[in-house]
């Protein structure tokens, strides 16, 4: 039994953080301004054959035949375990951010698959940000931000930990959300390899946007 999966071209970017210059002996070579300078790798656009949703079904059709080849059938699999991987990470983005939650109590409704394909456009952008997308921002924020700002490392290390966590911690913390969006806002303007993370500085605003819209409820209201 032979199988042909139809593909679809769709582009792509990979961008690189900036990485700062150093000398042989590991020091930082500034420029004329007595700053640090840094080199970014230029960034590569791609061309990637994506198979069709048709594809999709027909090659769990065919996986499913008493004839199906080894290929056909390690090619299903391959798809079952990218979904499984998603919804993976999806629940271990709730465990992080919920430390209240234990086996007992996971909220396993919040993985639904129509639930999580029809969640707000910020919540999917942000699904699609890889984690080592976060990790490079978190790295290039806690690398360039002190300088910039004229801000502690702990200072800065501490607003990374709130990006990383969504905001979470500061949910209802309004004044907190505006120092953050500013600091964002700072970033953007200054941090040399800022234009690599649009997504996640994207998902981060409109998230702020939304908490700062969002009424506080508190326990007066009650």
């Amino acid at each position: 039994m032979t199988f042909a999966i139809e593909t679809q071209i769709k582009s792509a970017t990979i961008n690189f953080r900036a990485v700062k210059n150093k000398d042989d002996k590991g020091n930082a070579i500034n420029g004329a301004d007595g700053k640090p300078t840094y080199t970014t790798r230029e960034k590569i656009d791609i061309n990637l054959s994506v198979p069709t949703r048709q594809a999709i079904i027909d090659l769990f059709v065919a996986a499913s035949q008493e004839d199906a080849t080894n290929d056909v059938i390690k090619s299903a699999d391959q798809v079952d375990e990218v979904i499984f991987g998603f919804l993976y990470e999806q629940a271990c983005e709730l465990a992080k951010q919920n430390t209240s939650l234990t086996s007992a109590n996971f909220p396993l409704g919040d993985l639904d698959w129509i639930k999580l394909a029809t969640a707000p456009e910020a919540e999917r952008k942000s699904r699609g940000i890889s984690k080592e997308q976060w990790a490079d921002f978190a790295e290039d924020y806690l690398a360039t931000m002190p300088e910039i700002t004229g801000k502690t490392e702990d200072r800065i290390k501490k607003a990374v930990a709130t990006f990383l966590l969504k905001f979470s911690n500061v949910a209802a913390d309004k004044e907190a959300l505006r120092i953050l969006q500013g600091q964002l806002v700072v970033y953007l303007e200054k941090a040399p390899s800022a234009a690599n993370y649009v997504d996640v500085l994207e998902y981060l605003n409109k998230k702020l946007d939304a908490l700062l819209e969002a009424e506080v409820v508190t326990k007066d209201d009650f």
